[in-house]
């Protein structure tokens, strides 16, 4: 994804952070490397609250 994305500027995550959140959403049943890289764009573009929310639910599952 190239770096001029909507709010990317923004709220510039560390290449390894991203690098990380890719590497794990791609391991989801039917999601590749490009799609895991629109999902952690779109994360990181979105509302803070809807991440937060989203890794509070994911954490909760395992509880």
């Amino acid at each position: 994804m190239p770096e001029s994305a909507p709010g990317f500027q923004a709220r510039r995550p560390s290449p390894n952070a991203l690098d990380r959140l890719v590497a794990l959403l791609a391991k989801l049943p039917g999601v590749g490397k490009k799609s895991a890289g629109r999902m952690a764009y779109h994360i990181l573009d979105g509302d803070p609250a809807f991440a937060r929310t989203l890794a509070e639910e994911l954490a909760g599952l395992h509880t």
